[in-house]
């Protein structure tokens, strides 16, 4: 029984361990660290002990833990997913308090059952916890690793043969290994339900054997080419590669998806259009798109009513960088992150168009300017009006000048300008915009940061307004 408390365990260990520098901690790391030190206490205890009554407690304490593992394995992964380009990612534990009580009340039943648990309990709260997680030390224990559910590796090297011993494993996280070919042992893994990993030759062959995989995370430096039979992967929710993905020309439409949920970042091609790939993914929530081709050519995402979090990435000196002008958006749009792209006047107005657009990114854009002129600028006409949004993000842009009135974003609340080094100044009508709380300069000219701090110090001395942030980093 004390194996079911080992799985919980690795994970916290490795979670915690003070080398990882993938996840930080809010306030509730002490939640953590309290959870793992109950169940190395308890499954010592049992360990020690023999009292034929303990045998009650086997139900209880298996549920409670795969309870513990599944809060941790749904946070992490709603992280990831969250944040695909942090480099650190921040763990919070709210609902680890019932799983925290119930392995208390198992502790205060193991205390009843015999008084020699007392001083046991105690000697072991006086040892040394080892958190390393050696190599020879994980081979060395082939019982326990045959049990674990959750893997996360946070070293640079690992042998391929420890994947041979998770035969249960339903988490594997394996991103700061990089590995030259993928390693065959995890295609035995069938119980994956969460596998991330970087390897060089992308997905190999066979990976539709992992067939209860829900969540497929790649890193990979060159473009990632997506195997056929991916799409045979029934319960796949979340695919996601950290560079673009292309689906081959051979794809063919066998079944809707109607749990995949995230698609990051494919590359869209005429052939993939025409094959209608846009139509058997209902309810996708994220997708990113990678599009260099004819710009001529329509892509229609109206119907995708699930969607909330939108990538459109080109390249600036490809014809394709114009496609946003033919990209058909549904009003669900939340999200929408563009890069690369040329942005005409027309397509802006579009984007006024979509009610529930919160948020905006804007990276290393062209602004369509006018014949005759030199020089970009982004005016924001009267009649145009960003009704919902909240966060807008300016980056790595050329524009040298930005025309907006306070009724063109009526709810913004942060305002981030990011190496935008030919900008002259930020619109001084953006301060008398009433939800606005934060502006946020970063690497740009002393114009701009000039024109924040002005538009501060009209808000504190003519409206006694003292809300407004400007935080400056150079």
């Amino acid at each position: 029984m004390a194996y079911n408390l080992q799985s919980l365990i690795t994970i916290l260990q490795q979670i915690l361990h003070q080398e990882q520098t993938h996840w930080t901690f809010d306030h509730n790391k002490p939640q953590l660290e309290s959870l793992l030190q109950k169940a190395e206490s308890l499954m010592q205890i049992l360990e020690k002990s023999s009292h034929t009554k303990i045998a009650s407690l086997e139900s209880q304490i298996r549920d409670t833990v795969y309870k513990a593992e599944d809060i941790i394995e749904s946070q992490m992964v709603h992280q990831m997913l969250s944040n695909p380009d942090s480099e650190s990612l921040t763990f919070s534990t709210p609902n680890l308090q019932q799983v925290t009580q119930e392995l208390d009340s198992a502790m205060v039943f193991l205390h009843d059952l015999t008084p020699d648990l007392q001083q046991a309990t105690q000697q072991l709260e006086s040892m040394k916890l080892v958190e390393e997680l050696e190599e020879k030390k994980v081979c060395a224990s082939p019982q326990l690793m045959s049990l674990a559910r959750s893997f996360i590796c946070t070293g640079k090297k690992i042998a391929s043969t420890v994947f041979s011993m998770l035969r249960l494993v339903r988490v594997l996280d394996v991103m700061g290994i990089e590995y030259k070919e993928f390693p065959e042992e995890i295609l035995q893994l069938i119980n994956l339900r969460y596998l991330a990993f970087s390897c060089t030759s992308g997905l190999p062959i066979g990976i539709s054997r992992l067939w209860y995989l829900q969540t497929l995370i790649c890193k990979q430096v060159m473009m990632l080419s997506l195997p056929s039979e991916i799409w045979e992967m029934s319960e796949l929710r979340h695919l996601r590669s950290e560079t673009i993905s292309k689906i081959g020309n051979g794809y063919k439409i066998r079944f809707v998806h109607t749990k995949l949920q995230t698609i990051f970042l494919v590359w869209i091609t005429p052939s993939l259009i025409r094959s209608g790939f846009f139509e058997i993914i209902p309810n996708i929530i994220w997708l990113g798109i990678y599009y260099i081709h004819s710009p001529d050519i329509e892509v229609d995402l109206s119907h995708l009513h699930k969607l909330e979090n939108l990538r459109c990435q080109s390249e600036l000196d490809k014809v394709g960088s114009c496609f946003l002008i033919k990209l058909r958006f549904p009003y669900s749009i939340r999200k929408l992150t563009i890069v690369d792209c040329v942005l005409f006047r027309r397509f802006l107005t579009t984007l006024c168009a979509l009610p529930n657009l919160e948020v905006l990114y804007i990276c290393r854009c062209v602004f369509e300017r006018d014949a005759q002129a030199e020089e970009e600028e982004w005016e924001v006409t009267e009649g145009d009006e960003f009704r919902s949004l909240q966060h807008l993000n300016l980056q790595l842009l050329n524009i040298v000048r930005w025309r907006a009135k306070e009724t063109n974003f009526p709810k913004l609340r942060e305002l981030h300008v990011v190496k935008c080094n030919e900008l002259e100044e930020i619109p001084c009508d953006i301060g008398d915009i009433p939800t606005l709380q934060e502006i946020y300069i970063h690497e740009c000219g002393t114009s701009v940061i000039a024109s924040a701090l002005q538009i501060q110090k009209v808000q504190q001395e003519e409206y006694d307004n003292y809300d407004l942030k400007v935080l400056i980093e150079y």
